[in-house]
């Protein structure tokens, strides 16, 4: 209830807020906040994946009552955050001081170079904290209070959204509609983790000697999840935007925009259904309950199909009315575009159940060795598309691309099922922390 409060305020910063932002801004400057936005979200790849790892030594910790544990765990991630984060921001600000806009971005950028640039360090400088506070949700699914993380999410949403609506004539600039957006969800998350350290004070940082152990731990776990589940889909997403951009412009990239906001929505609702049900997967893996994992399986392929079936339908017929209602008249999606896109998208909806499905079971590897094979396929179908047939063939493209993945993963599944299956009835489960952490780390 609390996920679903949580996507109903992102929603409506979504329909309502970034609704009017493109009526005050106009095509071409949403889309250069649309290509600001994709470039500083690729910060958050430099912390490699450290949360989810912290949430599994947390997890084990709190299960053992190891408080000197989880202390230790908090602070390593935190501080091993702090490193990386500081090392990509300083990267991404690097090249935009150096490098010409429109050399990075395309030509027709060039008339916004400047606010761009602002745009970009005011970016950085609140998604440099947003990935340090985001350690405190990490923290709260470990201890199983993933609720009070959605709530302060939903208020943040919330306010964001009002505060977008009411301030976008008073301040119809870039900057505003980047500090406003990202700006809401950091500050939720950073009155969380100051929650969650007066809950829990053995979890605020302190000055000890590094358990290296732990953080190859944390690097090499996470590192598998950052490739699969944030490299692959954000360089996909940049890639995209960036062979847009150099073809037909801030204008061409602010209609992918549009499209790309409809799609965090879906799976909005999808993730939902999914992330809490990957460390379900994992303990009834551990106690080889294998029933259990086949009812889940199939109970992910009908969320999968129903939902694909459902949004391909809806989108196909009432998308483009529901869209120039969303935005104005003058926004306009041919048919066949729409129904392309939902194609697409509901591929992407398959693979990530997959995704879930082999994370649950130990396989995080296998996706992030998949979706780094198919990435320069991926692209490479866009840009072909694209420049044939526009909007219809890229996205057409893209979901043929992504058919081959989709009969893959169910296979892989079943394999890892299978592979399970069979070293249950040789091997003991282990409930050590330290087994499990250096059979991580190999």
């Amino acid at each position: 209830m609390t996920s679903l409060a949580s996507k109903g305020g992102n929603i409506l910063l979504q329909i309502a807020g970034m609704g009017m932002a493109y009526r005050v801004l106009g095509s071409e400057e949403f889309g250069v906040v649309a290509m600001i936005g994709t470039l500083i979200s690729f910060i958050i790849l430099s912390e490699l994946g450290v949360g989810p790892g912290l949430t599994n030594v947390l997890s084990k910790s709190i299960a053992s009552n190891d408080k000197g544990r989880a202390s230790l765990a908090f602070t390593t991630a935190f501080f091993l955050t702090v490193g990386l984060a500081a090392l990509g921001c300083l990267a991404v600000v690097t090249v935009v001081l150096n490098v010409p806009v429109a050399t990075l971005f395309g030509a027709k950028f060039a008339p916004y170079a400047e606010s761009m640039r602002q745009g970009i360090l005011l970016g950085v400088s609140i998604v440099f904290l947003k990935m340090i506070t985001s350690l405190g949700d990490r923290a709260r699914a470990a201890y199983q209070e993933t609720f009070i993380t959605n709530l302060y999410g939903a208020l943040g949403n919330i306010i964001s959204g009002i505060v977008l609506i009411v301030g976008i004539h008073a301040f119809p600039k870039v900057w505003f509609v980047i500090l406003v957006v990202n700006g809401g969800l950091t500050v939720a998350f950073l009155v969380n983790m100051i929650h969650l350290w007066i809950q829990r004070p053995h979890l605020i940082p302190k000055w000890v000697k590094p358990d290296l152990a732990l953080v190859k731990f944390l690097l090499s776990d996470g590192l598998a999840f950052c490739a699969s589940l944030s490299l692959a889909p954000m360089a996909k997403e940049f890639g995209l935007r960036l062979i847009l951009g150099h073809i037909g412009g801030p204008a061409a990239v602010a209609l992918f925009d549009i499209l790309e906001r409809l799609m965090v929505m879906v799976f909005g609702f999808i993730v939902m259904f999914t992330f809490p049900l990957w460390p379900a997967l994992s303990d009834a893996a551990a106690r080889r309950d294998f029933a259990w994992i086949r009812s889940a399986r199939k109970r992910l392929y009908a969320l999968a199909s129903g939902y694909g079936v459902l949004f391909t339908v809806g989108l196909t017929v009432f998308g483009a009315w529901a869209i120039q209602l969303w935005l104005g008249e003058e926004v306009q999606f041919e048919r066949a575009t729409l129904f392309a896109f939902s194609l697409y998208v509901s591929m992407q909806v398959w693979h990530h159940v997959h995704h879930i499905f082999l994370a649950g079971l130990d396989s995080i590897r296998t996706v992030s060795i998949a979706v780094l094979i198919e990435l320069p396929f991926f692209l490479f179908a866009g840009y072909l598309g694209y420049t044939l047939y526009g909007f219809p063939g890229l996205f057409l493209s893209l979901a043929l691309i992504g058919t081959v993945a989709a009969v893959v993963y169910p296979y892989l599944s079943l394999q890892r099922m299978r592979t399970l299956e069979r070293d249950s009835t040789s091997a003991p489960p282990s409930s050590s922390l330290d087994d499990a952490m250096v059979t991580a780390a190999s």
